[in-house]
């Protein structure tokens, strides 16, 4: 009731999350984390974008869920607060990236574009929300820029939340 979807655009369903647990972290789509217990260490590495942006605001709402900036937010923000509920012992979050910096710049220019479509404006709020998130964590945040990351952009504020 409280979006700004025009009353006539279809939503998008968000499915449930795919991910896999194991003794040692958690697997997502876009977003993997790594526990090294015995040092109180969680490694959460954020994977970039393997496609490029859809060409138009209609392709990205056919996209939905699959997204890939909608599914990072959901899959970072999921992780997060596993992390935050389920890991007391761990102590420091490092976040890392992988993937084509450019790729990443595509899809922020492709939402700058996009900026008034109710979608985008979603997914922009949904990203500082978990944005904050991060930046709330009570555990001690890094960041370990790499070569081959692709903290640019939208990513980069990851960098900055761990200032």
């Amino acid at each position: 009731a409280k979006s700004e979807r025009p009353a006539g655009a279809k939503g998008i369903a968000l499915t449930p999350l795919k991910r896999s647990r194991s003794a040692d972290g958690v697997e997502y789509e876009t977003v993997s984390v790594e526990f090294a217990r015995a040092q109180r260490l969680a490694t959460v590495t954020v994977r970039g974008p393997e496609a490029p942006p859809p060409a138009s605001a209609d392709a990205m709402v056919a996209q939905g869920a699959e997204f890939w900036p909608l599914k990072l937010a959901c899959e970072l923000d999921d992780a997060i607060l596993d992390i935050r509920a389920n890991e007391f012992e761990i102590a420091a979050l490092v976040f890392k990236s992988s993937g084509d910096a450019a790729q990443v710049l595509a899809y922020d220019a492709f939402l700058d574009v996009n900026k008034v479509h109710w979608l985008a404006r979603e997914i922009r709020g949904l990203w500082r929300r978990t944005l904050k998130r991060v930046a709330l964590t009570s555990r001690s945040l890094v960041a370990r820029v790499e070569p081959g990351s692709c903290f640019a952009g939208t990513l980069a504020e990851l960098v900055v939340a761990t200032d």
